[in-house]
């Protein structure tokens, strides 16, 4: 299967990029260096289990990812001059045009998503990350396209708030090219007819429309079936996409959604994974960074490297549950006023919710696997589904050593 990735830099990269309600600088991410390292990241794990990985891209991106930061893409094309007067808010429109001038079968997959495995139905006649909701975002854009634009599609009239009228195009593609080149030419068709409109204040959150909805009514009025890469189950926690403590064992697909990118421990495992995985590419996005002064220490890894020594033996996560381990000497756990707090040197938090079951770890050997025989013989194990009980268990306990380095083995 071909995937494809698109970067337009204008919205990102421009010093004069237009304020509004989206603004794209960084790409959304906590700070610019670890806009690199994903967009790195994302391309290594792609090219790890596809062979064919083709980058569409502006001449500053061509400069920055292939010139700069040499990453490995198989092929490369370039964004006609049309994007030059496209307002920055439009973002999504690239990834449009990247869709339509695709001959052959294709998943295209966003910079900020990340693979342990094949995508899941990568054979599908259609296929997206997921299916979504109408939600307040969508009201908001449909009723701003309405007032500013002209000719809008007959199926923006009458949808139903909080039914599934959308997809996520996280992961978007398939086989079926005749039907993506008539959706393609369906939303040009409506952007260029509308383009002087689409600059008012808030036109960023037009793409979802455009993009997404758009996608999904079509397939519906032709009667197509659209496959997802993730459940619907999946879909519904935001926090199942950015698992990153839970990789490879249970998390083989990282997209990290919105405000994600704005989370430090996120940023972190992302700066920490590509030093560990590819020391050679996030050596390049230093040297890079120095150039541009934009400073950048290299990552330590010691605490990183010792908690997923850890975890080296296991082939599923059910061996994770096998693992004798215990809080680290460093830690205390206390109890004030039927609260417990786990103190850290100066710092102390209050247990909460799964976080309690670190009691369990605390001052002895024990494995997650005599936690469940305890779980088992109280009275609140009637209230848990047995598999999700164990991959909270397992979640707590991969979360704290790879975030923290709250765990020490017996090894």
């Amino acid at each position: 299967m071909k995937i494809i990735q698109t970067l337009w830099t204008k919205p990102s990269f421009s010093k004069n990029s237009e304020k509004h309600i989206e603004n794209r600088l960084s790409g959304g991410w906590l700070k610019s260096k670890y806009y690199y390292f994903a967009m790195a990241y994302s391309c290594l794990t792609l090219r790890k289990y596809y062979d064919n990985v083709e980058l569409v891209t502006d001449d500053f991106g061509i400069d920055l990812l292939i010139n700069k930061l040499k990453l490995p893409y198989t092929s490369v094309k370039v964004l006609p001059n049309y994007f030059n007067s496209v307002p920055v808010g439009l973002w999504a429109l690239p990834k449009i045009y990247s869709y339509s001038i695709q001959d052959e079968p294709f998943l295209h997959v966003d910079n900020d998503i990340f693979i342990w495995d094949k995508l899941c139905n990568e054979n599908a006649a259609l296929l997206v990350q997921n299916f979504e909701k109408i939600s307040g975002v969508y009201d908001f854009a449909i009723k701003n396209i309405q007032k500013h634009c002209k000719k809008c599609p007959d199926f923006l009239d009458g949808l139903n708030v909080n039914d599934y009228q959308s997809i996520n195009a996280g992961v978007f593609g398939g086989n079926d090219i005749k039907f993506i080149k008539y959706y393609t030419n369906f939303v040009f068709n409506f952007v260029n007819l509308n383009l002087k409109n689409l600059t008012f204040n808030d036109s960023g959150v037009t793409n979802v429309i455009y993009e997404q909805l758009f996608f999904y009514q079509l397939a519906k009025q032709m009667k197509k079936t659209i496959s997802t890469v993730v459940s619907e189950k999946f879909a519904n926690n935001i926090t199942n996409f950015v698992k990153f403590e839970q990789i490879p064992f249970s998390s083989k697909y990282i997209h990290c959604l919105g405000g994600t990118k704005g989370n430090y421990k996120i940023c972190k495992q992302i700066e920490l994974r590509l030093c560990d995985e590819y020391p050679k590419e996030y050596e390049q996005i230093l040297k890079y960074l120095k150039i541009n002064n934009n400073t950048s220490k290299t990552i330590q890894m010691a605490n990183y490297q010792k908690a997923s020594k850890i975890f080296s033996g296991c082939k599923q996560k059910e061996d994770i549950l096998y693992i004798p381990l215990k809080l680290s000497p460093n830690i205390e756990i206390v109890q004030k006023n039927n609260k417990y707090y786990l103190i850290e040197g100066r710092k102390q938090y209050i247990l909460k919710n799964w976080n309690k079951m670190l009691l369990f770890f605390y001052g002895q050997f024990r494995t997650a696997e005599d936690l469940l025989k305890d779980f088992a013989n109280s009275d609140l194990s009637s209230n848990f589904d047995s598999e999700d009980l164990k991959d909270n268990i397992i979640s707590v306990i991969s979360y704290h050593s790879l975030y923290y380095n709250r765990f020490v083995s017996q090894t």
